[in-house]
């Protein structure tokens, strides 16, 4: 019963009487199926034919089509050894290196049957093709009938809102460390500084805030704002409106080999959060132009343990004693050099597996949010609702994967496979709870 719907026996009658209608015409046509073997060697001999004929060229029009089908008809029932008997039927000598080709490809061929019948082998392949069967299905799930036969055709318009899929990282990915400088603490304050730095360029510039800075905010980054002038540790600093300055940062991300991964410390509790806030007020979005993002904050705690190996996790501190070094703090240009080099030298020596544990969406604080009426029921706990939208799901995603795959639909996508490790969750208990909420609802 596992793979049925809640783990319980079909009781729906209409089905019963729908397989047992499609059982009966089988029975009818009993005798015919019964003659019917594996296809296999059929594809098999097809694969030695078309190695000898390919058809990407003409040779069935072609006088030695009838020696190829020949030759490949030999090769099945003799193995590779057959020139051998062949050229000492018609009184040639075979070669040295014909009989050694043959014999090296039979031994091949013989080991290699020998595996396939071996109970490792086997399992093996029925993991492989669950695997491949599970990939189909939850890419269907996330990307709706986009790939239906005759999806053009329907009445209805088709369902094809896509799912985001999971960010997968092979360690080859351009990085770009970021960091803002704000009028205040809160979400909603207005970005006064925004930094970046990649392997081979730099980006800094000033912005002039709508709204006052607070006292402690200009004595931390030492900005000031006169009238329509700013300075820094009492120095002018030349300064742009925000859509501008917005719009020159994503130049530079876009400027990149690729889509980058791009990194800050802290950064998914504010900086991402104000970021975003920051783009909606200029009608900029930045989702399709960067891979993932990744907090040095949740990286370092996979690293150092805190007063053990560091005093504790702000940058300042790793720096000083990780790096032996001072820098220009609250700078954010100073601060995302220094993380760069932090990064290199120490934080980036970590496996790829680790950083991609790391990773979360950008709109990760926006999906956490919808999430609050499951925490709230006990349905779901604030760590798996955080893990939820780190991976660039929200609520909206699971209504629509419930409405496309009903309860298995939600259970293939949190348990979708990235990197070895499942996209949210493979605990029964968790999707158990999961699924009977949507049931319920």
């Amino acid at each position: 019963m596992k793979s049925l719907p809640k783990k319980k026996p079909l009781e729906n009658q209409a089905l019963r009487i729908d397989l047992e209608r499609l059982i009966e015409q089988y029975k009818e046509n009993a005798k015919k199926l019964t003659c019917l073997g594996s296809s296999q060697a059929n594809e098999s001999f097809n694969n030695t034919v078309a190695s000898k004929a390919p058809k990407t060229r003409a040779y069935g029009g072609s006088a030695s089509i009838v020696h190829r089908v020949a030759a490949s008809v030999l090769q099945k029932n003799l193995g590779h050894g057959w020139m051998l008997p062949l050229n000492e039927e018609a009184n040639l000598s075979p070669g040295k290196f014909t009989v050694l080709l043959g014999k090296r490809k039979d031994r091949k061929r013989k080991l290699q049957k020998s595996h396939e019948i071996s109970r490792k082998y086997k399992r093996r392949r029925l993991e492989l093709k669950s695997a491949h069967v599970n990939k189909a299905y939850v890419s269907s799930v996330r990307e709706g009938e986009t790939y239906e036969s005759g999806v053009d055709l329907q009445s209805k318009a088709p369902d094809t809102e896509e799912i985001p899929p999971p960010v997968t990282i092979d360690g080859t990915e351009p990085i770009v460390f970021f960091d803002l400088e704000t009028t205040g603490l809160g979400r909603d304050a207005d970005i006064v500084q925004i930094a970046a730095v990649s392997a081979s360029r730099t980006f800094s510039t000033y912005i002039l805030p709508s709204q006052r800075m607070t006292i402690e905010a200009s004595r931390i980054t030492k900005i000031e704002v006169r009238g329509s002038k700013m300075f820094r540790d009492g120095l002018e600093v030349p300064h742009m409106n925000l859509k501008d300055a917005l719009q020159n940062f994503l130049d530079f991300i876009s400027r990149c080999d690729g889509p980058p991964l791009v990194m800050g410390h802290n950064i998914a509790r504010f900086d991402v959060p104000v970021l975003h806030n920051s783009m909606l007020k200029v009608g900029l979005r930045m989702e399709s132009t960067v891979k993932g993002f990744v907090d040095t904050l949740t990286l370092t705690g996979k690293l150092y343990k805190r007063k053990k190996d560091v005093t504790d996790f702000k940058q300042a501190t790793l720096v000083t004693e990780l790096l032996g070094q001072s820098y220009d703090a609250h700078n954010a240009l100073g601060d995302v050099e220094a993380l760069q080099k932090l990064y290199v030298e120490k934080l980036g020596k970590t496996s790829v597996t680790t950083v991609q544990e790391c990773l979360f969406h950008y709109l990760s604080h926006e999906y956490l949010k919808s999430f609050k009426l499951l925490i709230d029921k006990k349905v779901l706990s604030q760590g798996s609702a955080s893990k939820m939208s780190k991976s660039g799901l929200s609520l909206s995603h699971l209504k629509l994967a419930y409405s496309r795959g009903g309860d298995q639909g939600v259970r293939s996508l949190l348990k979708e496979n990235v990197a070895g490790k499942a996209r949210v969750t493979s605990s029964a208990k968790i999707l158990d709870k999961i699924s009977i909420y949507f049931g319920n609802e």
